[in-house]
């Protein structure tokens, strides 16, 4: 608590001045009437240039930045394609930028991989340490999504290599107006959401309260509930024209069944098409209520922007995080009759196939976690224009620490015929966990940013000084361990611009992750290296109704630590095993665009192809090294049909692995001929397709269809391993209401 307190005092010892500064206009301060609001350079242009299309990003480098000037791929959803989705989680819109897609938890944790490194939870507001949560984020809360593409020392000293999926919430705005709405439907849709902004003094103080409340049932159904309540209230203000504070106070409580599938068929092998028990309902639901992933708490985040001079502008932001949480699982293991073979690696069902037992056990594992992080970051911009070239010098520091307290239980439950599921009480069996964790994270960083010839140039350069405190305190056992890496994480890119509607862009970057020593093995290794080379191609076309980029990622990370398969053995193993470490590399192509093809119909759309291996070529677990989606709306503005938007949108992916590969090799490798293992089974490919009728029937009232899966069709959504594998979402419709006011 001592350095809390000490980061307090940094927090006013820095702002108190500015705070001064703000209010004693400066010499070069323009009359009272001339007086106007001049637009921070750490805030994104308020107005998109069309419902799917944004015009800058500050998620790459802390200030607003042209998406053209950019020498990092990045992307923005925008607030008008959640509304148009009718998103329940933050995948349902980003699965619409190049390079995201569906993991291997659907309903919890924000799981989702990005260019094939799997990301857990995600960035809110910059803010990105430790901000993992057994909930999803509540979209009421977003404004729009930031994915920053590759590893970004900057945004994420703790980030994952493949990229940064930044929330950037809600703010208040200075004029009144809010909405209130209520949705049902058949599964994730009994929901209210209110967003109500009020300006309490004209150009000084806004405040804003924004909050949803949901009770329902997820597909299949059958106790497959998830119930969560969210509620921001925030206010800014004014101390200048030049000069504001935001701060907000998120309240969350989520919880959910920890529903993860059912069973494969057992006679499934690898180069067989996937599917699930035979004879068994796909809605069968095999866990019992106390089966819950649980997740309460409060964030409370707060900025202060002032722009010190015009050319000098700083910002101060905190991040304080309190929750409660508890992830109780079950796992399950039964009958595989699929060996090996040696010569290929493909496991398969031996001839005759034998007959197998439809007996399936089941361990618990039940873990509360409590934990609290706190953030300050401190910004500064120093712009200069002069002889043609315009310069733009960003440092700043990023203080992180997190403490976190876990404990974990191991119970038996008795087996189960697939034929007759019972539920089951859990019994006891051991005190398996109980730790108390720091981690801190110290950031040092400049970057400097030189544009030439009215911005046909543009080139980057910057670097980051991140250094890491890791204490792993296993009290049970009464061991610790400790480590404290550093990392120097250069950057550079350049932006070649031969007309202003074409853009070249090209960078390297560099990240690192660190790796939580173990108090019960050796673990070699204490970060986490990343390497990222990229080029593209961006254009902006027909008066910037059309923006698209092309881009090449190479992505090469070392000392990749993998969940070791073994410690999903029923009983699993006591104490658990440490991670598997091994290098991989991604590389490949993206594409995306968005469109407003006409003043009626707007666009969005992608598609990516890559690999992304370990040395031995195995791809990893959920997956798929192609993906895309489109969607697209037709507003109709005059005539009879004034009012209706018709949506409809294409979902692709092709086959992703559906466990972790053991191995990496079999026994009959040589060294001149290697035989990787292959994956027990893949998850086929699927194409999905969802809609949207809208309907506003006047300034205030508006009412709108989703409708996902249109077609029906039957898919496997993701799965853990072979025998938790989860179906996915069959037709679903969803209705809103929304009174504007």
């Amino acid at each position: 608590m001592n350095t809390l307190k000490q980061l307090g005092y940094v927090l006013v010892a820095l702002v108190s001045p500015a705070l001064l500064s703000a209010q004693t206009p400066l010499a070069s301060t323009p009359p009272a009437q001339e007086e106007v609001v001049k637009l921070s350079p750490f805030t994104v242009s308020a107005t998109p240039l069309a419902p799917y299309q944004a015009i800058d990003a500050t998620s790459g480098s802390r200030i607003a930045i042209p998406l053209m000037d950019s020498t990092q791929h990045v992307s923005v959803v925008t607030r008008d394609l959640v509304d148009d989705i009718g998103a329940t989680r933050q995948l349902d819109v980003a699965k619409y930028i190049a390079g995201v897609s569906e993991a291997t938890i659907p309903n919890a944790q924000d799981r989702t991989n990005i260019r094939g490194f799997q990301v857990d939870g995600v960035t809110i507001d910059g803010f990105g340490f430790n901000s993992f949560t057994f909930a999803n984020y509540d979209p009421v809360f977003v404004d729009r999504i930031e994915v920053v593409k590759g590893p970004n020392a900057v945004l994420a000293p703790s980030g994952q290599p493949g990229g940064t999926e930044d929330v950037v919430t809600k703010r208040p705005f200075f004029s009144n107006r809010g909405y209130i709405s209520a949705e049902g439907g058949l599964w994730d849709a009994q929901r209210a959401e209110f967003d109500v902004n009020q300006v309490v003094t004209p150009d000084k103080l806004a405040v804003r309260v924004v909050g949803a409340v949901q009770r329902t049932d997820d597909y299949p159904g059958n106790g497959n509930f998830h119930r969560s309540l969210a509620f921001m209230p925030e206010f800014t203000y004014r101390f200048s024209r030049a000069s504001e504070l935001t701060v907000e106070l998120e309240v969350f409580d989520f919880r959910t069944l920890n529903y993860l599938g059912i069973p494969l068929d057992p006679y499934v092998g690898t180069n067989d098409k996937a599917r699930l028990i035979s004879g068994v309902s796909r809605t069968l639901v095999p866990d019992d209520s106390d089966t819950v992933r649980y997740n309460k708490g409060l964030r409370s985040r707060a900025f202060f922007t002032t722009n010190i001079t015009d050319r000098f502008s700083m910002r101060v932001a905190t991040n304080f995080v309190t929750t409660t949480g508890l992830s109780a699982q079950s796992n399950l293991s039964g009958p595989n009759p699929t060996v090996i073979d040696p010569t290929t690696g493909i496991y398969s069902v031996p001839s005759p196939a034998p007959t197998v037992t439809r007996t399936y056990t089941r361990s618990y594992s039940y873990a509360p976690q409590v934990r609290r992080n706190f953030d300050l970051q401190n910004d500064f911009v120093y712009h200069l224009k002069t002889n043609g070239v315009d310069s733009n010098t960003v440092f700043g520091y990023w203080l992180a620490q997190s403490l976190e307290y876990n404990r974990t239980f191991n119970y038996t439950k008795p087996s189960f015929s697939i034929d007759a599921y019972t539920a089951a009480a859990p019994v006891f069996t051991s005190f398996a966990g109980l730790q108390a964790n720091l981690r801190r994270v110290r950031q040092l960083y400049a970057n400097e940013t030189l544009s030439f010839f009215d911005d046909r140039l543009v080139l980057n350069g910057g670097v980051a000084r991140a250094s890491y405190q890791n204490h792993i305190n296993d009290q049970l056992r009464g061991l610790q361990a400790q480590s404290n890496p550093y990392a120097t994480l250069p950057t550079v890119g350049a932006v070649i611009k031969p007309i202003p509607e074409v853009s070249f862009f090209g960078g390297v970057s560099r990240n690192s992750i660190p790796i939580d020593p173990s108090t019960t093995s050796t673990i070699p290794y204490t970060l986490q290296t990343s390497r990222q080379t990229e080029y593209g191609l961006r254009v902006q076309l027909f008066n910037k109704k059309l923006y698209a980029t092309v881009s090449h990622f190479d992505i090469k990370q070392n000392n990749y630590s993998v969940p070791n398969p073994a410690n999903l053995t029923v009983p699993p193993p006591f104490p658990a095993l440490p991670p598997l470490f091994m290098d991989r590399h991604a590389y490949g192509w993206e594409f995306e665009c968005t469109a407003a093809v006409t003043s009626n119909f707007s666009l969005i759309g992608n598609y990516t192809s890559f690999k992304n291996r370990n040395p031995y070529g195995q791809v990893f677990r959920g997956i798929a090294e192609q993906s895309g989606a489109v969607w697209g709306s037709y507003a109709f503005k005059t005539g009879s049909l004034k009012g209706l938007t018709l949506g409809a949108g294409l979902e692709y992916m092709a086959k992703r692995p559906g466990d972790a590969p053991g191995g990496p090799l079999t026994s009959a490798s040589t060294p001149t001929n290697l035989i990787v293992v292959q994956p027990t089974f893949w998850l086929p490919a699927h194409t999905l397709v969802n809609a949207s009728i809208t309907y506003k029937i006047d300034a205030h009232w508006k009412t709108q269809l989703n409708i996902d899966n249109l077609f029906n069709v039957d898919y496997l959504a993701a799965s853990i391993n072979r025998y938790m594998v989860t179906p996915g979402e069959r037709i679903n419709a969803r209705f809103t209401i929304t009174y504007n006011f």
